[in-house]
């Protein structure tokens, strides 16, 4: 629900700092919430920051009454899926209902005759491994390993969320903006700008989580902070996504998203689970196994977006349509003086 309403509400520029402050605020919960459940296992008890947690979620949830929906283009088709919608009887509706989404979903799945689209949703396939990798699972993998007990663990994770908070606010919207500045050589377009950086944070969290699983405790944090600076994998990704449909396909394409971070979380927790066990079984070197599985997985992200087509793009077409007629309106202007 909010990823439609940021990308119907934001003009193309400001998408990408717009996803960065939706992560942002997740991030956020990060960096406060291991640093008070620390405090509250340390001083109380380890039921506490537990119990508070379920208490808050009905608190969060709330607010989704508060933000607004994508405003809709209106159509024939519309007009009629709200007649069949305002129809008397139940039982019509709910076939209605159901046969719109399967349309829906059929049309989703037709976008994915690009193959630079389809890329760039494989790039959230792997996002819950590397969502659980940074936090639920390396709480119980680095406090195994290293013998740190939970809470001196939790307190580690509100270091990389203080990195994250400056990733997300201060250095990827100072590189964006450099990319862009017609002050510079790069004059990045928007698309190329969000591309460029989604293929570096691969390879800062490749390099990251490989070092994450290192033998020594100085690697390990070394691995955190690499990790970390690619932060804004996801909300890049997201932004780019954008570029490759219309307007009005928005929720279309956040429908598939939802579908592909579905698909990646069936298998994330279990295969991080399998690693693990692996590697405490070979010892030495493999005990770091599910970090190198992480790491190989943003390889494969990496690489995968060294093939996305920017030309294929509906933003970078524009683009470059509208640099193409400032050149010839230029080259006119020469002829003519």
């Amino acid at each position: 629900h909010i990823l439609p309403a940021i990308k119907g509400q934001q003009l193309t520029l400001n998408r990408a700092s717009a996803f960065f402050l939706l992560v942002l605020a997740s991030y956020i919960g990060n960096l406060l919430g291991p640093l008070v459940s620390s405090m509250m296992m340390e001083v109380v008890s380890p039921w506490v920051p537990f119990l508070s947690a379920i208490a808050l979620v009905p608190l969060g949830v709330s607010t989704f009454i508060f933000i607004p929906e994508t405003l809709r283009k209106k159509d024939n088709d519309d007009d009629d899926d709200d007649a069949l919608q305002d129809s008397p009887s139940a039982m019509g509706s709910v076939i209605s209902h159901f046969w719109h989404t399967l349309t829906q979903l059929s049309e989703s799945f037709s976008m994915l005759k690009s193959p630079s689209l389809t890329i760039i949703l494989f790039s959230f396939v792997v996002q819950m491994s590397l969502f659980f990798g940074k936090s639920t699972f390396f709480i119980q993998y680095f406090s195994k390993r290293f013998q740190w007990t939970l809470a001196k663990t939790g307190y580690l994770l509100s270091y990389r969320g203080i990195i994250s908070v400056a990733v997300l606010v201060v250095i990827l919207p100072a590189i964006s903006k450099l990319l862009l500045s017609p002050n510079y050589r790069f004059r990045f377009s928007v698309a190329k700008k969000d591309l460029v950086l989604a293929q570096f944070s691969a390879v800062l969290m490749m390099l990251g989580y490989f070092c994450i699983g290192g033998p020594t405790v100085p690697i390990v944090f070394f691995g955190i902070i690499v990790a970390t600076l690619g932060d804004g994998l996801s909300p890049l990704c997201r932004s780019l996504l954008t570029a490759y449909i219309d307007p009005q396909h928005t929720s279309r394409i956040y429908v598939l998203v939802g579908i592909v971070e579905a698909f990646g979380s069936m298998y994330a927790g279990p295969a991080l689970a399998a690693f693990f066990t692996v590697g405490m079984r070979w010892k030495g070197f493999w005990l770091g196994l599910p970090y190198f599985w992480l790491a190989f997985q943003c390889l494969l992200v990496a690489l995968g977006l060294c093939f996305v087509n920017l030309r294929s793009a509906i933003v970078g077409k524009s683009t470059q349509d509208d640099e193409r007629r400032e050149g010839l309106g230029s080259r006119e202007e020469d002829e003519a003086v």
